[in-house]
């Protein structure tokens, strides 16, 4: 019998700790170096007005993210520019949020065919007991629908990647011309997105970088 009774408080003892090693996730655990996200707008040489996105680490790093070029205080120069937009909705899921987000570039209005191909694509954590990597993308469209779970709030982290490729008639040769877009995906100001790293933002889009602002 007192045999029995040390069996059956044994297995409730190791029922509670198996509960307790149920994994709470923390924005700390994500990455290293934490950003601010920050907006900055000046004047142009060419009397336009230019917002451009940066990200500033904690130990000076900065990088360039969305630009957005204004003509005037209402129109927006889209050749110069290269944005997003994002709005986020709660659903009837727990933990689970729908997403549109739609990429603004001087691809707006590419007619996708045999001549001009695209393929949009957004790289996202999900946060639940554990980290996943989630991605949805399309070949036709520069705007996107999706779903994801974050346990912690409704906070979204990812990067947006998008390649066009085009038939450019150069004399009597067709040549391939190809444009790379590469934007970082936050909703929270202090952000230590991990795609800062896998995708080389400091390399290719650091402020004093060679290679621009859009293209690697």
């Amino acid at each position: 019998m007192y045999k029995l009774m040390f069996l059956f408080v044994g297995f409730l003892l190791f029922g509670c700790g198996r509960k307790e090693l149920k994994r709470t996730w923390s924005y700390e655990m994500l990455g290293e170096v934490f950003y601010q996200v920050k907006w900055f707008s000046y004047p142009t040489l060419d009397d336009k007005l230019e917002s451009v996105q940066y990200y500033i680490s904690e130990t000076g790093d900065t990088i360039i993210n969305q630009v957005v070029v204004f003509w005037d205080e209402e129109t927006i120069d889209t050749l110069s520019s290269e944005f997003y937009s994002l709005q986020i909705y709660p659903t009837d899921t727990l933990d689970t949020y729908k997403g549109v987000l739609v990429l603004y570039n001087r691809f707006n209005k590419l007619q996708v065919g045999a001549e001009n191909k695209r393929r949009l694509q957004l790289l996202y954590d999900e946060i639940t007991d554990s980290l996943i990597l989630s991605a949805v993308s399309s070949d036709t469209s520069n705007r996107l629908e999706f779903y994801y779970r974050n346990s912690i709030d409704h906070h979204l982290t990812g990067v947006l990647l998008q390649d066009v490729f085009r038939d450019t008639l150069v004399g009597n040769d067709t040549l391939l011309n190809y444009g790379k877009t590469r934007l970082l995906i936050d909703t929270r100001e202090l952000t230590n997105n991990t795609f800062i790293e896998s995708h080389r933002f400091l390399k290719v889009k650091g402020k004093n970088s060679t290679s621009g602002y859009f293209f690697e």
